[in-house]
């Protein structure tokens, strides 16, 4: 049998305020934050649309 019963979220709406609130945003920005580290020591050559 399929249960039918509307879906419910746990998470209090005072508590996600932003995107920026979300956990997946968060592991983003670190993922993001390393990847700038990585490539920022590439040669200039490396580097795209560096003028």
């Amino acid at each position: 049998m399929i249960d039918a019963s509307p879906i419910t979220h746990h998470a209090s709406p005072n508590r996600i305020k932003t995107h920026k609130d979300l956990d997946v945003w968060k592991e983003a920005m670190t993922l993001v934050k390393g990847i700038y580290k990585l490539t920022a020591e590439f040669p200039k050559e490396e580097k795209c649309c560096s003028g």
